[in-house]
């Protein structure tokens, strides 16, 4: 049997095609349409069927993205440099390997639309449908009650493609009109300094790391009792190793000392999941579920205080309370 770390065996291009039915293999998607429900039910359901066929795929493959020793490039929007989050960045690294992109650049359908690109139909054209981000930002992820935004401009659930989609013409298209990147690399540079030295201070801080015990425990209790704490440690690893590049600087949370141990375990659960899927005894959201949990913790593993707290969030709760009149909150004092 390949090992999950042998990349040199290209994926089967049509493994994940032959598992999902999304238009013609030359048309370009935009977002999720009423003609979408009537063929493949709710977003939300497909979003999920989405992400266990290709886990499935990449299981059966022997080619699963999370165990790739060496650059571990975040999946982000070509045009405009922003980075995938929540478990839309899981899926797009599934989505690449499943039909055979070795990066992990994307773009939105009508952005390929608005800028007349066409894909190349002798590879896997099979788009990945994501969903806005705050649909899975939530302290407690009932992924069962995500609502398709209804409101404003914003899109609940839209198409991306992987450059490495499009043909010839279209990738060198987008070559020349790319905005420059190098703000847009050097940021995130700066990111990965400070997610590492985050990382490093709630590590060494013995509070802090007790408190990272304490909730990497009751997550992995949780997943344990259905038989899935080895995917929740599998993406909890990969993604702190991802934001802050080695896996060396793990200490206190699960690191891969035995990385082919941990590939066949994963293999052994997601197989299994699906089987209980298959069977009704298992929700269908589990193996989303398990790895939102290792992803979430990561995110906070390399937050200061390992806290939920984003710049943003931040900034939003200081206005709430200002607004409010708030004198002083718990957490933050706010200077008058």
């Amino acid at each position: 049997m390949p090992s999950f770390f042998d990349t040199s065996t290209p994926i089967n291009k049509n493994a994940y095609r032959s598992t999902v039915y999304l238009g013609e293999k030359d048309e370009v998607l935009d977002q999720w349409t009423s003609s979408d429900t009537a063929r493949h039910g709710s977003p939300e359901e497909f979003y999920t069927d989405q992400v266990n066929k290709l886990l499935s795929v990449c299981v059966t493959e022997h080619n699963v993205p999370f165990f790739r020793q060496g650059d571990k490039p975040v999946p982000n929007n070509l045009l405009n440099g922003t980075v995938m989050k929540d478990i839309n960045k899981a899926a797009a690294e599934l989505h690449a390997t499943a039909t055979g992109c070795k990066k992990t650049d994307y773009i939105f359908g009508h952005e390929a639309r608005s800028l007349g690109l066409t894909l190349d139909v002798s590879k896997n054209t099979t788009p990945l449908l994501v969903c806005n981000d705050t649909k899975f930002a939530s302290r407690s992820p009932l992924l069962n009650e995500i609502r398709v935004a209804g409101e404003g401009t914003k899109t609940g659930f839209q198409y991306m493609y992987n450059v490495e989609q499009f043909d010839d013409r279209s990738r060198k298209l987008l070559h020349k009109i790319l905005p420059e990147r190098k703000t847009f690399e050097s940021e995130q540079v700066q990111s990965h300094a400070q997610s590492q030295k985050n990382f490093l201070d709630n590590t060494r801080n013995p509070a802090i790391k007790e408190a990272m015990r304490l909730e990497n425990e009751k997550r992995k209790d949780e997943l344990s009792t259905v038989g899935l704490l080895n995917v929740y440690k599998a993406i909890q690893t990969h993604n702190i190793v991802q934001q802050h590049g080695s896996y060396d600087l793990v200490g206190g949370v699960p690191s891969f000392d035995a990385d082919a141990r941990m590939s066949a375990l994963f293999s052994m659960e997601v197989q299994n999941a699906l089987k209980k899927i298959d069977k009704g005894t298992l929700p269908k959201q589990a193996l989303l579920y398990s790895m939102y949990q290792g992803q979430d913790f990561s995110n906070r593993a390399v937050m200061p205080q390992f806290s939920y707290e984003t710049k943003h969030q931040m900034d939003e709760k200081l206005k709430k309370e200002k607004n409010i009149h708030l004198s002083a909150a718990p957490s933050v004092s706010i200077s008058r």
